[in-house]
């Protein structure tokens, strides 16, 4: 379904084309896009102006299994200046996305635990750790609400406990706390937040 501004709607009855949601992005306000992960992408490649009115995008993937390369979904931060709610589910990303560089008060990230033949798991988050530890000390002074769910980076199985970690950082507003991952991973992460006004956490961990 898409959503923009205060009183439009399509849902997912009125299908219209890829290209002609390229001139609506820019105009809107709330875009919530669930259908196939190329569908999405391509709608990204082919933005040619900024969303300066965007303040919330909820992307889905309609497929259980995304094959296709994670790739940046705006080129700067000052493309999306008054976004404030990012929601991503089942969407292969990159850590260095700008998306993450804009004055989040919501981030929620949600993946899978997927047992492949090689006992693997699915990560739908690429990059280094160094570059998720930045996203969360660029959202810490805002974000009101974090939920990721098997999108933390994986530590090294050879790691048999949460390393120490060089930096924390405050998050003063953070209210809601949600994580499912390996317990390692998870605990790792909380060794990154400082936060001592959170009413809700939900914490889902395994391995």
């Amino acid at each position: 379904d898409l959503m923009y501004g205060s009183r439009h709607y399509l849902d997912e009855d009125t299908r219209i084309p890829i290209e002609d949601l390229v001139s609506v992005i820019p105009r809107a306000k709330v875009l919530r896009l669930k259908t196939k992960l190329p569908d999405i992408q391509s709608l990204f490649k082919k933005l040619a102006a900024p969303a300066l009115l965007l303040e919330q995008l909820s992307l889905s993937e309609f497929d259980t299994t995304p094959s296709q390369p994670p790739q940046l979904f705006v080129a700067s931060a000052e493309d999306v200046p008054r976004l404030r709610v990012v929601a991503l589910d089942f969407i292969p990303f990159l850590w260095v996305d700008p998306l993450f560089s804009t004055q989040l008060t919501s981030l929620s990230l949600r993946g899978w635990k997927r047992r492949m033949p090689t006992d693997l798991t699915v990560q739908l988050g690429h990059g280094t750790m160094e570059e998720f530890v930045s996203v969360l000390e660029h959202v810490a002074p805002t974000l009101q609400s974090l939920v990721l769910e098997n999108v933390i980076p994986l530590l090294p199985k050879t790691v048999t406990e949460p390393p120490e970690v060089a930096s924390s950082y405050q998050f003063p507003s953070l209210r809601e706390l949600k994580l499912v991952g390996n317990t390692n991973d998870c605990a790792h992460l909380l060794n990154h937040v400082l936060a001592n006004e959170v009413e809700t956490v939900n914490i889902t961990a395994y391995g």
